[in-house]
């Protein structure tokens, strides 16, 4: 016979134990310490995982000694409920025992629960009668809800659901449950969830006038044992389809309380009080800003003053002027911008500049003046140049900059420039 369920008015039962099985399943007449397996028991207070919501756990008892450990619970499709179980004494079928859920757990979970029926009330308030469920887990320190919407839930909305949740919540709804017809429940407007299976009776569970479901769940009592209720995440599953995780009771005053604390800690960082925070971050953000823009003023003077000691180390190949040198820049921006600046000085020539940027190097080369009419081409030459540090690049006659992989022989490319450009003006001339 189906086990008599008599959890949703008790957290423990006496019973008495129909069946033991071994970790395989085969059946046992009795078991001993240290095995694992399975018990099924004629009343069962473990509710056994169905619905979206997880199974129990717990112990059973002998004359007030713990003998079994349950680990998890499942309801098979003949209506008996398995319990997965730790030996930890001596047992036998036919025993009478007394079996407790883990009450603490059974309470959170129940708080994740009955938060879903409001969850799914609050949705279609806010977004409309569409946001159907269209799955839920319920587990202890979490809830997650599926359902139909089909673009991305603004911030504002979800704001307004969690509003209207924690609304429920504070109201302390009543929560009744009662078994009825399944026509009876659809003609009072009962929502089920789309693709279940119901029997021809069915049980109804209402909060105040909020919400009416069909749930086999357990739940709490009036809706302020909830606690609190806090949308962690939203997101999309697949089109149409929209999952939001959240947290009550417990977990969500855990969460707060990190918060909380996170903000503390911050405070004592930057040396404020905690409510001034905000204006501290500010500041401190306006204060980098200005910082960052001096930064770059100086960067800009440095390059000046390096691109005119620079021109000093200009060399002459084969009639053209050339400037090969290593600069400290860090990106390839700031290097344009310095040869730009040597461009504007050396009005007739070729610049090329290295740069080591982390475990990178940078080039960019420049032609410019009658320096392209005898046969120099910057694409060409910083080919030739970024091969010797292990890179590629190229670009056209009068530019062209280039990557290499090996910094530590960015001199050595920069000194083959002369020999390059040298090769490339004598093979113009024919």
């Amino acid at each position: 016979a189906p086990t008599v369920f008599t959890g949703y008015d008790e957290f423990e039962s006496a019973a008495r134990i129909l069946m033991l099985a071994d970790e395989r399943g085969l059946p046992r007449e009795e078991m001993g310490p240290g095995e694992t397996g399975l018990v099924v028991l004629d009343r069962s207070p473990f509710y056994g995982e169905s619905g979206g919501q997880i199974g129990d756990t717990g112990e059973i008892r002998i004359q007030g000694n713990p003998v079994l450990r349950v680990t998890d619970t499942r309801k098979a499709v003949d209506g008996r409920i398995y319990s997965e179980v730790e030996v930890l004494a001596a047992v036998a079928c036919g025993s009478e025992v007394s079996a407790s859920v883990t009450g603490s757990r059974r309470l959170d979970i129940a708080r994740n629960h009955s938060a879903t029926h409001l969850l799914h009330a609050a949705l279609q308030e806010v977004l409309g009668k569409y946001a159907n469920q269209k799955g839920s887990l319920v587990e202890a320190d979490r809830l997650r809800f599926d359902f139909t919407h089909f673009a991305p839930v603004t911030p504002e909305e979800l704001e307004k659901v969690e509003a209207r949740v924690n609304g429920m919540i504070l109201a302390n709804l009543p929560v009744h449950s009662r078994e009825m017809a399944l026509d009876e429940a659809r003609a009072q407007g009962a929502m089920a969830l789309f693709g279940e299976k119901y029997g021809q009776r069915v049980r109804v569970v209402s909060m105040g006038d909020d919400s009416l479901e069909l749930c086999g769940g357990t739940h709490v009592e009036r809706t302020g044992s909830i606690g609190l209720f806090r949308i962690v995440s939203e997101g999309g599953i697949g089109s149409g389809l929209r999952r939001i995780e959240a947290v009550t009771g417990r977990r969500a005053y855990e969460m707060v309380r990190e918060v909380y604390r996170e903000r503390e800690e911050l405070a004592g960082i930057l040396k404020t009080p905690v409510g001034d925070l905000m204006n501290r971050a500010s500041a401190l953000m306006d204060t980098l800003k200005a910082r960052d823009e001096e930064i770059g003023r100086l960067k800009a003077r440095i390059s000046r003053l390096e691109s005119a000691d620079l021109l000093d180390s200009v060399q002459q190949v084969e009639g053209v002027s050339l400037l090969s040198a290593r600069l400290e820049v860090g990106d390839m921006d700031a290097l344009r911008q310095a040869g730009d600046m040597l461009k504007d000085r050396l009005k007739d020539g070729v610049i090329l500049l290295g740069s080591p940027a982390g475990d990178k190097v940078n080039f960019v080369a420049m032609v410019t003046g009658s320096a392209l009419d005898k046969g120099a081409h910057a694409g060409n030459l910083i080919r030739a140049v970024a091969a010797i540090a292990g890179g590629g690049g190229g670009g056209k006659p009068a530019m062209a900059q280039a990557g290499g992989k090996d910094p530590a022989r960015l001199g050595e490319a920069l000194e083959k420039a002369a020999s390059i450009l040298a090769e490339q003006i004598t093979k113009a001339r024919g």
